[in-house]
C-alpha cells in the first residue's frame, strides 16, 4: 500500500499517509510478534488461521488488508488515466503485477479450500503470486525507470538492518539487553530515517533539475517553434507588404496620371471660361461670388479681384449686383431668364442651378450681351412702324376707291369686272389687316398699346368676334357652336376692341386650321374671380416640338402652312400681349389631328393694366 501511495502522489499530504500507514503496519507486526490478540498460533500442519487460532483482532486486520488493496487499485486508476507517456506505460506494469497477485491469491487462499481439502498445497501462492508481482514492479524499476536505484538500495539496507536488530531483540532472553536493543534499534530506525530523507532529497533534486532541463528543453522547442511561426508570419506578411507597396506604386501612379488629366481639364475648362464670349459668374450656396471670367469683368467693369469672395448686397453700389442679388433671393433652385440694362449695355442673364456633393446649391450665372440685337430689333420696330403708317394710308385710298366702284358711284360694271373689283377688293383689305396688325406689334413692343377699360359684357363681345368671323366659317363649311351663359353677370372692366381682337384671332385660327366639314366649339365660363374664354376645334393640332414657340412673332406652325398660306404668325402674339395686358393669362392644350383648345382667364375686377411683350 506504502508502495502505491509513493508511486502515484507528490503532494505533502501523502508523507501524512505514508507515516500512518508506516505506524500502523509496525504496530500490527509488533502485537502479531508479541501478543494473541492478532493470532493465537499456528500449526505447521495446518496454516490456515481458524477461529482458533484467531486473535480478537484478526478480522479487523483482514479488512484493513482488503481496504487497502482496494484503496491501491483505486489510485494506480486514477493516476494511469491523468498519465501519459512513459508513466502511464510503468503504472500498466504495476497495476498488471497487483491484479495478478490479489486475483491469484483469493483463488487460492479463498475460493478453492471452499469446495476441496486438496487444495492445501496452494495455501502458500500469496507467496508465488508476490514473486511475480515485485518481478514486474522490478521490470519497470530497471527498465522504465520506476525508481531511482539509490533510494532502492538505501530502503532496502535500512530494512536489513532493521528486521535483523528487529529479530535479535526477540532472541535476546536478558529484559536489560532488550531493552538497550530496543533502544538501538529505535536510533537505527532514526538514523535509517534520516539517510532515506537525505537520498530521497537528493534523488528529488536531480529530478527536479531533469524536470527543469526537461521543461527548459521543451520551452526552447515551443520558442523555436515560435521563432520558425513568426518568422514563416513575418515571411507572409513582407510579401503582403511587398505586393501591398506594388499596388500603392500603381495606384499612386493612377492617383499622378489621374491628378494630371484633372489638371488638364481644369486648365482647358479655365481657358474656356476666360475665353467665352458671356460672362460667366458662380455663388456659392452662401451667395458668394466663387468665380468671375474676364467678359464679365469687361460687362461689369469691375475687376475679379474686387468681386470674389464677396456678396452681392456687399457689391451693392453697383446696379447690377443689387438687382442680382434680387433675384437670387429665393430663385437660386430653378432655371431662369431676365433682361437688365447695366451701363449702357443691356444684359440677358440665364441662372443654372448647380447642386454639389453636399446636396447644396450653387448658382451659374450666364450674361450674354444682347444690346445689338435689342437695337437692331428697335430700329426694325420703328421701320415696321413707319413702313406700315406710310402704307396705311394708300391702302385706305385704294379701299375708299374700289368701294366707289363697287357701289356704281362711277357706273354700273358688267359681272366680270365686278368680279375683279372684288377680288382686288379683297386683296386690299387683307393688306389693310396686315398693315393693322404690324402697326398693333409696333405699338406693343414700343409700349404704346393703349387700353381703354369700360365695363363690358363678355357674351356680346363673343357674338361680336363671331359675327366677323361667321363669313370665314361660312366659306369653310365649320359647325360653330357656342355655350355662352346669358345675362350682365358676365360683364367685366375691360378693353372691348382688344379684347374681341384676341377672341377674334383665336376664333379665325380655330377655322382656318380645321378641315371643311369641322366643328369649334365656343365656350363662357365664370365665377367670383374669373372669367373664361375657350374655343376648341377638331383641327390638325399642333406638334409638341413646336408648341414652345407658338406665341412667338412670325410663327406659324409647319402643318398648318400647308393647309393655308395665308397669315402672319402675330394673331396669337397680339392676344397674349392683350390678355396678359389684363392681368389674365392664355394658354392652350393641343394634339396633332385631334384638335386644339386655346384657353383665356381674366380676373372680374382690374385695378391697372399695362402692355406686356
Amino acid at each position: 500500500m506504502i508502495f502505491i501511495y509513493c508511486l502515484t502522489e507528490k503532494t505533502e499530504f501523502l508523507k501524512l499517509k505514508s507515516y500512518g500507514w508506516y505506524a500502523l503496519a509496525i504496530i500490527i507486526l509488533i502485537v502479531s510478534l508479541t501478543t494473541p490478540y492478532i493470532i493465537k498460533s499456528v500449526s505447521s500442519d495446518y496454516p490456515v488461521i481458524t477461529p482458533d487460532t484467531a486473535g480478537p483482532l484478526n478480522q479487523l486486520v483482514r479488512i484493513l488488508t482488503v481496504l487497502g488493496l482496494l484503496a491501491s487499485v483505486y489510485y494506480i486508476i486514477v493516476s494511469f488515466r491523468k498519465n501519459t507517456g512513459l508513466k502511464k506505460l510503468r503504472l500498466k506494469y504495476i497495476f498488471t503485477g497487483i491484479l495478478i497477485y490479489i486475483f491469484g491469491s483469493l483463488l487460492f487462499v479463498g475460493v478453492l479450500p471452499l469446495f476441496s481439502t486438496n487444495f492445501f498445497f496452494f495455501l502458500d501462492a500469496p507467496a508465488y503470486f508476490s514473486v511475480i508481482w515485485l518481478g514486474l514492479a522490478t521490470y519497470a524499476i530497471i527498465k522504465k525507470e520506476l525508481f531511482d536505484i539509490k533510494i532502492i538500495l538505501t530502503e532496502l539496507f535500512v530494512a536489513l538492518i532493521g528486521l535483523i536488530l528487529f529479530g535479535q531483540i526477540f532472541l535476546m532472553a536478558n529484559p536489560r539487553a532488550r531493552i538497550i536493543g530496543s533502544v538501538i534499534f529505535l536510533l537505527f530506525c532514526f538514523l535509517g530515517y534520516l539517510l532515506i530523507r537525505t537520498t530521497y532529497r537528493e534523488i528529488q533534486k536531480e529530478q527536479e533539475a531533469a524536470k527543469l532541463a526537461t521543461d527548459l528543453s521543451d520551452l526552447n522547442e515551443t520558442l523555436e517553434n515560435k521563432i520558425r511561426e513568426k518568422t514563416q508570419e513575418l515571411r507572409l506578411n513582407v510579401a503582403e507588404l511587398t505586393k501591398s507597396k506594388i499596388a500603392l506604386t500603381a495606384t499612386l501612379a493612377e492617383v499622378r496620371q489621374t491628378r494630371h488629366q484633372i489638371e488638364e481639364e481644369h486648365n482647358k475648362t479655365m481657358a474656356i471660361i476666360a475665353n467665352f464670349a458671356d460672362g460667366l459668374l458662380v455663388f456659392d450656396h452662401q451667395n458668394t461670388l466663387t468665380l468671375m471670367n474676364p467678359q464679365a469683368e469687361i460687362f461689369l467693369k469691375i475687376s475679379a479681384a474686387e468681386a470674389v469672395g464677396k456678396k452681392p448686397d456687399k457689391l451693392g453700389n453697383l446696379p447690377f449686383f443689387k438687382s442680382l442679388f434680387e433675384l437670387l433671393a429665393g430663385n437660386k433652385t430653378t432655371v431662369f431668364r431676365q433682361e437688365l440694362a447695366i451701363l449702357d449695355l443691356t444684359l440677358e442673364i440665364s441662372s443654372v442651378p448647380i447642386f454639389n456633393a453636399e446636396g447644396q446649391t450653387d448658382a451659374l450665372i450666364i450674361l450674354h450681351d444682347v444690346t445689338r440685337e435689342k437695337r437692331i430689333e428697335k430700329m426694325k420696330t420703328e421701320f415696321v412702324s413707319v413702313a406700315a403708317h406710310q402704307l396705311r394710308t394708300p391702302l385706305s385710298a385704294i379701299k375708299w376707291a374700289l368701294s366707289l366702284l363697287l357701289e356704281g358711284d362711277f357706273g354700273k360694271l358688267n359681272a366680270e369686272q365686278k368680279d375683279f373689283v372684288k377680288k382686288s377688293y379683297a386683296s386690299n383689305q387683307r393688306m389693310i389687316i396686315l398693315i393693322d396688325d404690324l402697326l398693333n406689334v409696333a405699338k406693343i413692343e414700343e409700349g404704346k398699346y393703349v387700353y381703354n377699360l369700360r365695363p363690358a359684357d363678355m357674351a356680346k363681345l363673343v357674338q361680336a368676334a363671331l359675327n366677323a368671323c361667321k363669313e370665314l366659317s361660312a366659306k369653310r363649311k365649320i359647325k360653330i357652336t357656342q355655350v355662352v351663359p346669358d345675362g350682365p353677370i358676365t360683364e367685366i372692366k375691360v378693353d372691348a376692341e382688344k379684347i374681341t381682337i384676341a377672341m377674334q384671332n383665336l376664333i379665325e385660327n380655330a377655322i382656318k386650321y380645321t378641315m371643311p366639314g369641322g366643328q369649334v366649339t365656343i365656350s363662357l365660363k365664370y365665377d367670383t374671380n374669373n372669367i373664361e374664354f375657350s374655343v376648341a376645334d377638331t383641327g390638325v393640332g399642333i406638334s409638341p416640338e413646336q408648341q414652345k414657340r407658338l406665341f412667338t412673332k412670325f410663327f406659324r406652325a409647319a402643318n398648318v402652312m400647308l393647309m393655308e398660306t395665308d397669315g402672319t404668325g402675330l394673331g396669337l402674339f397680339i392676344a397674349k400681349n392683350i390678355i396678359e395686358a389684363h392681368n389674365g393669362k392664355i394658354w392652350f392644350k393641343s394634339e396633332v389631328n385631334k384638335g386644339s383648345t386655346f384657353y383665356f382667364s381674366l380676373p372680374s375686377e382690374q385695378k391697372s393694366i399695362e402692355s406686356k411683350i
